[in-house]
């Protein structure tokens, strides 16, 4: 989910490579996520967690059963028909009215054990299991007896339900329940008790698990249908209901009702988790791993995440946000048909919650001392302030901070404000040339406890995880530099971020003419991480997220953003840079090419750009919803519409509003382009300004 908002982010401009339509990829992830039935939204479509911790990492504090040998690992099949293991499923015939799997005596702490996950696939050979029934139920060692006050059901899935065919995983909070404490001595798990023959279950594993959920993985899905309903302007993300789990809207709404409910959102006002192991603890205290504390919560994924979560805060402020603006797209088509928000919310209510949210942010995570957001509050109430460098400039990016914080934390990254105790400071912080440091705090003794084991209690097994030595711990990670540049542009101005971006060009011609990243890393200072080695910096491989980095110039200098007004555009140029365009230009099943050019205001054009040969893709007369931004309030500026293939114009003039933006609803032709420039009346009454630029011009 966290990569999908990346891949919204990167693609959605694009639209397609060719004759590969990006956009379908994006639409598939949206519509087949799955949601248990709290409204978590998995990690990806058959995996609830993240990969780890897992029961592998607890050292033998949790068991798990995964069935890849030829038996079942000492589970008892009880009123059952045949039983075999192959092929990494044990497959079992269920004819009775009480089928029961029952598990080895164990000896588990519940304290532990927070979430019991079990992959399988429910076969019915008349009515494909639509309405089964699984029943977990567990003994404890101070009571020693199945019991219905110690079980718990859950609605088992049709292979029709499910993608891809195959064993559908299922997460059980577990540790919800009352009844699941002190040491848990077995397990029994009955996958059908209706009585109904004919049922075959096949299951993948069962195993009990550490809470590694996602923190974002609710709020990165909103923020991605978002971003692709204003794309895209496709009507299906409210009326497309035909999927278990409803319309991309449907479950837009169910995530963000997750939570405000059980994330803290409502009763908090910011993401406030009391999911266990999420309490913000170092993985190592007094020199003992702390199993089952500190657990992460995002792509960040080797430090603890909680208590009070910044990163997780941050995303929920834009999310309630995008949310509200997909609320007002429903309210305004009620030929839709869009129900009424099932939780009572409307688009004023997710605003005034993003509002609270803005300020709690500024509240619970701003350190005075530091001059930037730390990155969460653990359980007893501490602020643990790692110089978390994608927090704070994804705080800009979606405007969460306060307006004059920004300044103060682009300085801190800029390196022209040093933080006392900060092991990078200046220029330093730029170490790795291609973008700042992950973090500027040394984070060896507040990882997650599985890198204690990996790298060994001191951190020093090859190729290490002390400070610089691994990307999450003074290293690199590419993706940065996207937020680094749209955040310069936007607090430091334009030649700042070109500054930049012209030291991460040259950076990587010299990459390029080395032979690649691997073949340059080689002779240069740096350990690349990726396709199973640990490293200290990333660049390629798993770090797919890193291509945002050359739309920084779409995002940032044109100030191109989709929202309810349209396709946005504000551009902000360098001081040397007289004009700067982007070519191909993706928005709702058309391209363009745009243009910004050297003027106090902007001066904007769009054109159609003549795509062939693309299934669905276009250049009919269309309408184009366009905001162009920049100018000064109520400046009066003229729009010109030419048409290519009859040579003929169209012009009226409009005045900026409040914001200083022109907003239009452009009759493009098939074949034309729309001129949006500034016009200065000077006391003579002649125009003057940049309107000479264009307005005689033959196409």
């Amino acid at each position: 989910m966290e990569w999908l908002n990346f891949a919204a982010l990167g693609n959605l401009p694009l639209g397609t490579i060719g004759s590969s339509e990006l956009l379908s990829g994006i639409r598939f992830a949206l519509r087949a996520a799955r949601l248990d039935p709290q409204g978590y939204v998995y990690h990806h479509f058959n995996g609830p967690l993240w990969p780890f911790p897992d029961y592998t990492a607890s050292q033998g504090r949790l068991k798990g059963w995964e069935f890849n040998g030829s038996d079942t690992e000492g589970w008892a099949a009880v009123n059952t028909g045949t039983s075999t293991v192959s092929g990494g499923l044990w497959r079992v015939e269920l004819p009775s009215s009480d089928p029961q799997l029952i598990s080895p005596t164990i000896a588990v702490a519940a304290s532990q054990a927070h979430l019991i996950e079990i992959h399988l696939r429910c076969v019915d050979v008349s009515t494909d299991c639509s309405g089964a029934v699984g029943q977990l139920f567990w003994q404890r060692q101070d009571a020693p007896t199945f019991s219905e006050t110690r079980s718990r059901t859950f609605s088992l899935l049709s292979p029709q339900e499910n993608y891809p065919q195959a064993p559908a995983a299922y997460m059980i909070p577990i540790y919800e329940h009352p009844e699941w404490t002190g040491i848990i001595t077995r397990l029994r798990f009955d996958p059908v008790f209706d009585g109904q023959a004919g049922r075959r279950v096949e299951i993948d594993r069962i195993v009990l698990a550490y809470d590694a959920r996602s923190t974002v993985n609710n709020l990165n899905y909103i923020l991605s249908a978002a971003l692709f309903y204003f794309n895209t302007g496709e009507p299906q993300v409210f009326t497309d209901t035909g999927t278990p789990q409803g319309s991309i809207l449907d479950r837009a709404r169910q995530a963000m009702n997750f939570v405000n409910t059980k994330m803290g959102g409502t009763a908090q006002g910011y993401v406030y988790l009391d999911w266990p192991g999420h309490d913000g603890l170092p993985g190592k205290v007094s020199g003992q791993l702390n199993f089952g504390h500190g657990i992460q919560g995002s792509i960040y994924d080797i430090w603890p995440s909680g208590r009070e979560d910044a990163y997780a805060s941050v995303h929920y402020y834009a999310a309630l946000l995008a949310l509200a603006d997909l609320e007002d797209a429903a309210a305004a088509n009620p030929q839709w048909g869009v129900a009424p928000n099932p939780y009572g919310e409307t688009a004023a209510t997710y605003r005034q919650q993003a509002a609270q949210a803005k300020a709690l942010i500024d509240q619970r995570f701003w350190d005075s001392s530091s001059g930037r957001l730390g990155a969460v509050r653990d359980i007893n109430g501490n602020l643990r302030d790692i110089g978390h460098v994608g927090l704070n400039l994804m705080a800009i990016f979606y405007d969460a901070l306060l307006p004059q914080r920004k300044p103060i934390v682009m300085d801190w990254i800029a390196g022209t404000r040093t933080v006392a105790g900060d092991d990078a400071v200046g220029s330093q912080i730029y170490g790795w040339t291609f973008g700042p440091r992950t973090n500027t705090v040394d984070v060896s003794d507040w990882y997650i406890w599985p890198m204690y084991i990996w790298f060994g209690s001191n951190l020093t097994v090859p190729p290490g995880a002390l400070w610089d030595q691994q990307v999450m711990n003074g290293g690199g990670w590419f993706w940065l530099s996207f937020y680094d540049l749209v955040s310069r542009i936007r607090i430091r101005g334009p030649d700042d971020a070109w500054s930049r971006l012209d030291q991460i060009r040259t950076w990587y011609a010299a990459t390029q003419a080395a032979g690649g990243f691997r073949n340059y890393y080689q002779s240069n200072p740096g350990l690349l991480q990726g396709c199973g080695s640990a490293g200290n910096i990333g660049l390629d491989c798993e770090f797919i997220e890193n291509a945002l980095v050359p739309l920084a110039t779409l995002y940032g200098f044109l100030g191109y953003r989709v929202g309810p007004q349209g396709l946005h555009l504000e551009p902000q140029l360098p001081t040397h840079v007289d004009e700067l365009g982007a070519q191909r230009l993706h928005f709702r099943k058309h391209f363009y090419n745009v243009r910004a050019r050297k003027n106090p205001y902007p001066d904007v054009t769009v054109e159609t750009y003549p795509e062939t040969g693309i299934p669905g893709f276009g250049n009919a007369p269309h309408t184009l919803p366009l905001a162009v931004g920049g100018f000064a309030q109520a400046m009066p500026v003229l729009i010109r519409i030419d048409n290519f293939a009859t040579g003929t114009y169209s012009s009226t003039t409009v005045a900026a509003n409040t914001e200083g933006y022109v907003l239009a609803s452009v009759a493009m032709p098939a074949d034309g382009r729309v001129h949006i420039a500034p016009i200065v009346i000077f006391s003579d009454g002649f125009e003057s300004g940049s309107t000479s630029a264009w307005s005689v011009s033959a196409p």
